[in-house]
C-alpha cells in the first residue's frame, strides 16, 4: 500500500497541509495524519473524497506509484456520496462539454 507516500507527494506539490486537506475533504485532521504515519484506512468513504479532491483514481491513491499521481488541485469539485458515484461521473462529464 502506498497511500503513505502517495499522499504526502500530492500535498507537498499542490503546497497543502493536514489541516487544510481535513477542511477541503471533510475527512477528520487526525485521520489524514494517520495515514500520512503510515496507518491502514478503515473506511473507503474517506479515502474517496481524498481522492475525488486531487482527482486521481482509488487505485492510484491507495496503491499506485506516485509518480502517476496528478499535481493539480481541482477548482471545484463537488462530492457526492459513493451511491451516487455514476452520479458524480455523469455531472463530471457534462461539465467538461460546456
Amino acid at each position: 500500500m502506498n497511500l503513505k507516500n502517495n499522499l504526502r507527494h500530492l500535498i507537498k506539490v499542490n503546497n497543502l497541509n493536514a489541516l487544510k486537506l481535513s477542511k477541503a475533504t471533510s475527512v477528520p485532521r487526525s485521520t489524514i495524519a494517520d495515514w500520512l504515519n503510515g496507518v491502514e484506512p478503515k473506511g473507503w468513504q474517506q479515502i474517496k473524497n481524498v481522492a475525488v479532491y486531487f482527482k486521481v483514481s482509488l487505485d492510484d491513491l491507495v496503491f499506485g506509484d506516485k509518480a502517476n499521481t496528478k499535481e493539480s488541485i481541482p477548482d471545484k469539485i463537488e462530492l457526492i456520496p459513493f451511491g451516487a458515484f455514476d452520479v458524480f461521473l455523469k455531472k463530471r462529464n457534462d461539465e467538461g462539454k460546456k
